[in-house]
């Protein structure tokens, strides 16, 4: 099994993302923002479903909307962001 995970700093609304995305056997990326404890599943084109109790959804939508911007799956099915060169 070859597990596919990428690492994506980003800034916005004066906020610093530091997180860790992972393809999910069960469909969608795992998002983690390790510092904060805040998990989600992201679906492309629809949603970040919380995987944790707590998380602050203000957090949730800048994340998402900076993923359904950035995110692109290249033609072997692998993770890319299109505004900066991730670290594998």
């Amino acid at each position: 099994m070859e597990l596919e995970a990428k690492h994506l700093e980003f800034q916005t609304d004066g906020t610093r993302y530091d997180l860790v995305l992972v393809d999910d056997p069960y469909g969608g990326i795992i998002v983690a923002w390790t510092s904060t404890g805040y998990l989600w599943r992201y679906y492309e084109g629809d949603y970040l479903k919380p995987l944790s109790n707590d998380y602050n959804p203000h957090d949730a939508k800048n994340i998402f909307d900076y993923l359904e911007l950035n995110l692109l799956t290249d033609t072997r099915g692998k993770l890319q962001i299109q505004s900066q060169a991730i670290r594998t």
